[in-house]
């Protein structure tokens, strides 16, 4: 009987270990980490940007990484879980960015289009190394201007 009682412990006591084994591989198995995909491409021609400049940053503007684009304007990088801001910038084309979110196993896909910065730009704007964009309120306002002056020129 003791035999008996001395297998069943030890089948009892493989089995507890097997089991401790097979979580630790599954808890290490799940990714951690996800991976960025930028699309740098050039708003007035739509060609690939090959020596565009990608920062990736905290939410507190802290520098991560620095992505560099393929022949085909893209980058590819890993980074864990979070949010992050993506920066693209271009000596003559000027600079976007975006706000990405990483999840564990997945490829979040970020898509610039740089512009040449425009003449009539607040140099602020250009010194933060942004484009300027027109906010809602800036566009309405530009469009009841032009319809305002369609309206006289027709009256």
């Amino acid at each position: 009987m003791s035999s008996f009682q001395s297998v069943v412990g030890l089948i009892a006591g493989l089995t507890s270990i097997a089991g401790a084994g097979y979580s630790a591989v599954q808890y290490a198995r799940t990714p951690t980490v996800g991976e960025v995909l930028a699309v740098v491409r050039d708003a007035r021609t739509d060609r690939p940007v090959r020596d565009a400049t990608i920062e990736v940053l905290t939410a507190a503007d802290t520098l991560v990484t620095t992505l560099r684009p393929a022949d085909d304007g893209s980058a590819r990088g890993a980074l864990r879980e979070g949010a992050y801001r993506m920066r693209a910038s271009h000596p003559k084309l000027g600079a976007d960015a975006r706000d990405v979110q990483v999840i564990p196993g997945q490829i979040a896909e970020v898509r610039f289009q740089l512009a040449p910065p425009s003449e009539s730009a607040p140099r602020s704007a250009h010194r933060r190394g942004f484009a300027p964009v027109d906010t809602t309120a800036q566009a309405v306002s530009k469009s009841l201007g032009t319809a305002h002056r369609l309206l006289r020129s027709l009256f």
